[in-house]
């Protein structure tokens, strides 16, 4: 009896242990198709059999005339449900568990097939497959093994209330509609790396208790992770996210990789809990970030994420190792980034992180001047601050600073003596004079002061009275900034 000529690795991966197995059938050790209901899609001199769930999508077979392409689709759906029925009666009929078989059908095309509330009590492997249309599976319990790896689905796809209590693998998979896992039991690893969500994806109340894997995935519409519980370690890394993303409520118990995820719109983590150690390292947050509640119960590292909007932290429980070590933070224009930065500085303040500590605090005066309620006396403050000693993060920049501005007015002095004195006795004095306004300022307004300077020159002495007296009060400034930004770098508290 001719047999379906369509071939895949994968059966020959599980042929001692895939249904039905028949020791003395010549394919069980191989990688050939087990079903024999075929047709023909090749001619009478060269016949090419294939079954209606490996048929090719652009030919008629030349001896099945219910098999043509128009009637095909419902003719896979009832073709595939019949071999699960018969697949799963023959299971029961063993009582030990070691006779029973995996469901093996790689590549597969179907339709439109609802094989809700099923209890599938071996494994199913359905890799690479093509589900033309709405495919539920809602209700239903994985007893083994279950993989969809590079399984094409095109319409709808419902897991709703599910349980897999084994490995779950969509590994590569493409769900070109809205899918949804919600309230699906992951009672081991669940793979989704590389997987591709072109609509609506819902993990709404799903438990996964292994490892929820999520590397590289895509993801172009909403995600609903509202109330997921990830017991094991949860990871999205590489992962592309290209809309909302919604963790409210979200629980992480293990250990949490978002390294290098490209959250694209909206990222919201609000009330969410992360238990085990936490990552979001040289993670890219493009829009609205929220942390609303959020604790954190361990290390968690933001080292090299850019945000491009502001993030805001408002009540998070933040852990005393928490790292934003080359973070960027880009926005200092909206009218929320005061607050968010606020919220940081006093947030790493309660941990004496001080070097973040003084981060936000910079990043929180800068916003300040974006505001349109900032006096303008304040803004000006704000980017003097800010010049002259980085709002105290910079405690060389000050010395730069002053030694500048001592040499520029020692050339001041020296234009203005060298009308009145010769060019031999012009030096020394406006060294020692410019240096003496730093070390001794105000000194010019005393009678001795007074008494040098009128040596020197003939004319009305106020003129260098006010001129050193702006210097000593620069080098005061510059000074005091200076001690600050030291105080601030060395404190212990």
């Amino acid at each position: 009896m001719p047999r379906c000529s369509y071939t895949h690795e994968t059966f020959f991966k599980y042929s001692l242990s895939a249904y039905p197995h028949d020791i003395s059938n010549e394919y069980d050790i191989s990688n050939q198709c087990w079903i024999s209901d075929v047709g023909n899609f090749g001619s009478k001199e060269s016949p090419e059999y294939r079954c209606v769930l490996h048929a090719p999508q652009d030919k008629d077979p030349i001896d099945r005339t219910d098999w043509r392409i128009a009637a095909r689709k419902s003719k896979q759906s009832e073709k595939l449900r019949a071999l699960l029925d018969e697949w799963s009666a023959d299971n029961k009929s063993y009582e030990r568990n070691y006779f029973r078989n995996a469901f093996v059908l790689p590549g597969l095309n179907c339709g439109a097939i609802n094989l809700s509330g099923n209890n599938f009590s071996e494994g199913i492997i359905f890799d690479f497959a093509i589900f033309s249309g709405d495919v539920t599976f809602s209700s239903s319990t994985f007893n083994a093994d279950s993989s969809f790896k590079s399984v094409v689905f095109k319409g709808n796809v419902g897991f709703d209330s599910s349980t897999f209590d084994r490995d779950a693998c969509f590994d590569s998979a493409i769900f070109s509609k809205d899918v949804s896992f919600k309230s699906v039991t992951f009672n081991n690893n669940a793979v989704f790396g590389d997987a591709t969500f072109g609509k609506f994806a819902c993990f709404n109340s799903a438990i996964f208790s292994g490892h929820a894997d999520f590397d590289s995935a895509t993801f172009s519409d909403p995600i609903d992770f509202k109330s997921a519980i990830f017991r094991g370690r949860a990871t999205f890394e590489y992962a592309l996210i290209t809309n909302i993303v919604d963790f409210e409520s979200a629980s992480f118990n293990g250990d949490t990789i978002f390294a290098s995820t490209v959250f694209s719109y909206g990222a919201f983590f609000k009330s969410t809990t992360f238990i085990g150690y936490t990552t979001f390292s040289s993670a890219t947050f493009n829009h609205e970030t929220l942390f609303l509640n959020t604790t954190f119960d361990s290390t968690t590292i933001f080292q090299d994420c850019r945000f491009k909007f502001a993030p805001q932290f408002h009540n998070a429980k933040l852990h005393q190792d928490t790292d934003f070590r080359g973070a960027k933070f880009e926005d200092k224009t909206s009218y929320y980034a005061p607050a968010a930065y606020r919220t940081l500085k006093l947030a790493m303040g309660k941990v004496q992180s001080r070097k973040e500590e003084a981060n936000f605090f910079a990043y929180e005066q800068e916003s300040l001047r974006h505001q349109n309620d900032t006096p303008p006396s304040v803004k000006i403050s704000s980017a003097l601050y800010s010049m002259l000693s980085d709002y105290g993060r910079n405690f060389v920049r000050p010395l730069g600073w002053l030694l500048g501005i001592t040499s520029g007015f020692m050339l001041l002095y020296s234009v203005l003596l060298k009308i009145d004195v010769k060019p031999i006795e012009q030096y020394p004095f406006v060294i020692q004079f410019t240096i003496e306004q730093v070390v001794r300022p105000f000194n010019i307004w005393t009678t001795k002061g007074a008494e040098k300077i009128s040596t020197m020159i003939d004319g009305n002495i106020l003129l260098f009275q006010s001129i050193a007296t702006v210097q000593s009060l620069l080098s005061i400034t510059i000074i005091t900034l200076f001690l600050l930004a030291v105080r601030r770098h060395f404190k212990l508290s």
